[in-house]
């Protein structure tokens, strides 16, 4: 008989997880084995190897420069308070 993969163990770990709780368990054993579950089946996905494929299809391209931004704030408006009274003043001085 082959030995189980991680996979297959997980499977495993998380059907008993779901089935422990209708055995008859007295309360305290009953959290103890659901803690001790919950741990084995953290450990097991935390020693899962990543492959290189699901990491290509996680990255996402971001654009460079300004005009490839989906939002821009303040749009139009001058930067710094002192420009937009410079320009009010100039705006009132050649009229």
């Amino acid at each position: 008989m082959a030995p189980m993969s991680k996979r297959q163990l997980i499977l495993l770990l998380s059907v008993w997880s779901t089935l422990f709780l209708f055995l008859g368990f007295p309360f305290f054993w009953d959290k103890v084995i659901a803690v001790i579950t919950g741990l084995c089946i953290a450990m097991l996905v935390y020693s899962l190897p990543v492959s290189e494929s699901h990491i290509k299809d996680r990255t996402v391209n971001v654009p460079k420069g300004d005009d490839q931004l989906a939002y821009k704030e303040h749009r139009g408006v001058p930067q710094s308070s002192t420009d937009s009274t410079s320009a009010q003043i100039d705006s009132v001085t050649k009229a």
